[in-house]
């Protein structure tokens, strides 16, 4: 026992300092961006020259970072927060009923002063193809265009398509208020935390404005984000409650459909499955977690084989418009060899053609913004069928003889969401106003005939006291919070755990990965929903089951 503990200790000790390290070299590195007053459209977002001193003072970071989690470590010992197992009880229908109530009486002034709900550009080319003006395509999610128009058919009923939004808009709230207040009782009687945290997570969620301003955003964030917080809660139970054999058959059926919502309410879906598939495979080589895992597996395979064909034939029956997304897929590739292009890299002979089929050489250098890659793929000029040949060839030529310019195509793009020292994203309050909404910009034009919108006074009382303007927390420090969590684990083999977490370490990577544009909050909204139970992750020690079965949940910092 005491040569595991020894064991263990080292691990821990060794993923602090990979922890430490990473996150010194992410300050080192968020110091050196160089940004405009326009970020998104502007030109001259750069990287700043590295010198010899970034090394020592990365070293510094480092230790400070490694001394400072030392020192929460031994305050924690002294004072220990008390959550010693998991508890396998019900969670309470009514509580979790008063709870979602409680949240929409608190976000509904909302809906009132931006009746009936905030109506963006990807709102008003939802619509149209709801109504059947424009064909419906994959490049929005189907179901959710099929939703907006059961809403919208419905208010044609009763008063015409701005009810229809409005209902639209009323269903979101709840499925929020239901998911939150599902996600805070569940944490509550799960880890058997005071009553007053439960209050204290109702209050934070329910009178943020940040949180408000999604339950009537007419985007497929807020429903997406439900729908991992819904999976990752069904993961835990499956992996770490024991129950009889009827509940087991109820919580695979919930995290089929929950994972079949996630693939289908957003197309970055379909790779977070993937996510918990890779990582429930290690939970077959042992044998108290094989069963587990292979429940997980064949729901997910099953769900991501069911999509495929739904996307496929189905989609080619009704006559659904397969956009192709590889445009969309390669974003951060796109910008990498544009920004080449621009900063007169290294290209070959059959590289230069191949940037030139793809778009004329002399348009890159207005065409490239370095922390929005939408400018480049929606030029007029810029083929996308080029992109079916040869594309990997090209951008791999490329980056192997300009892996500088690339890796600081990567920063400028995806910075948002893992740096924790750009004073742009820490002050960042435009989440709504990035999507242009026509409440508030009306200039723009709705596209949809039939539609009328509350305009906003700026100057109005209830304009200030519920704004459409407002701060929230940084998704990039939510996500080392995450790989803090994740690494601890990775290096105890803990599998459970890390399966836990792959809706979210999957979100993650696809935003890191495959990020259109350098930070907006709403693709991340899932990872701030999730906050309080990463945190408890942290703190959840090792205990018995409350009907004798061991959890195995060891704290990170004991």
């Amino acid at each position: 026992m005491d040569f595991k503990k020894s064991v263990v200790g080292l691990r821990d000790k060794f993923a602090t300092i990979l922890f430490s390290i990473g996150l010194s070299a992410v300050i080192i590195l968020g110091k050196h961006i160089h940004l405009t007053d326009q970020v998104y459209q502007g030109t001259g977002n750069t990287i700043d020259s590295y010198h010899r001193y970034d090394l020592a003072e990365g070293l510094l970071f480092a230790c400070c970072i490694y001394i400072g989690i030392l020192l929460c470590e031994r305050m924690i010992k002294k004072r220990p927060i008390e959550i010693k197992g998991v508890s396998g009880e019900r969670i309470p229908l009514g509580k979790i009923t008063v709870s979602s109530i409680v949240l929409m009486l608190l976000w509904s002034p909302y809906l009132y002063v931006y009746y009936p709900g905030f109506i963006f550009g990807d709102s008003t080319a939802n619509i149209a193809q709801a109504l059947g003006q424009q064909p419906l395509t994959n490049h929005h999610p189907v179901a959710y265009v099929l939703f907006i128009r059961v809403c919208l058919r419905l208010g044609q009923h009763l008063g015409g398509l701005t009810m229809g939004l409005a209902i639209y808009s009323v269903i979101q709230m709840g499925i929020m208020a239901l998911g939150i207040g599902l996600m805070v009782q569940w944490i509550r009687t799960r880890f058997r935390l005071n009553r007053w945290l439960t209050w204290l997570m109702l209050v934070v969620f329910g009178c943020s404005p940040y949180i408000a301003q999604y339950s009537i955003a007419i985007w497929k964030d807020p429903i997406f984000s439900v729908t991992i917080v819904c999976v990752t809660i069904l993961l835990f139970d499956i992996l770490y409650v024991e129950t009889d054999k009827k509940q087991n058959i109820i919580r695979n059926i919930l995290l089929l459909i929950s994972v079949l919502a996630m693939i289908f309410s957003r197309n970055n879906g379909f790779y977070i499955a993937i996510a918990i598939v890779c990582l429930s495979v290690f939970l077959l080589f042992r044998k108290m977690t094989r069963q587990k895992g292979i429940q997980i597996l064949v729901i997910c395979l099953i769900v991501m084989i069911a999509s495929k064909f739904i996307t496929g034939p189905v989609y080619d029956a009704y006559g659904i418009v397969k956009d192709d997304e590889k445009a969309e897929s390669y974003g951060i590739f796109l910008a990498q060899m544009a920004r080449v292009v621009v900063e007169n890299g290294e290209l070959s002979a059959e590289d230069s053609d191949y940037m030139g089929r793809l778009l004329p050489m002399e348009e890159y250098q207005s065409a490239y913004t370095p922390c929005l890659v939408d400018n480049l793929k929606w030029n007029p000029n810029f083929q996308k069928e080029v992109l079916e040949d040869g594309f990997f060839r090209t951008y791999l030529s490329i980056l192997r003889k300009n892996p500088r310019i690339c890796f600081e195509a990567w920063e400028l793009q995806t910075f948002g969401f893992w740096s924790v020292n750009q004073k742009w994203v820490n002050g960042f309050t435009g989440n709504i106003l990035n999507g242009v909404p026509r409440n508030i910009y009306p200039e723009y034009g709705m596209g949809v005939e039939g539609i009328e919108t509350k305009l906003v006074d700026n100057n109005s009382f209830l304009t200030k006291m519920f704004p459409y303007t407002a701060r929230c927390i940084p998704i990039g420090y939510i996500h080392w919070l995450l790989i803090g969590v994740a690494l601890f684990a990775l290096l105890r083999l803990d599998f459970r755990r890390l399966t836990v977490l792959a809706p979210a370490l999957g979100l993650m990577a696809t935003l890191i990965l495959a990020s259109p544009i350098s930070y907006w909050p709403r693709y991340g909204l899932a990872q701030q929903l999730l906050l309080p139970l990463f945190i408890v992750m942290i703190f959840l020690r090792e205990g018995e089951h409350q009907n004798g079965q061991n959890c195995s949940f060891n704290t990170l910092l004991q």
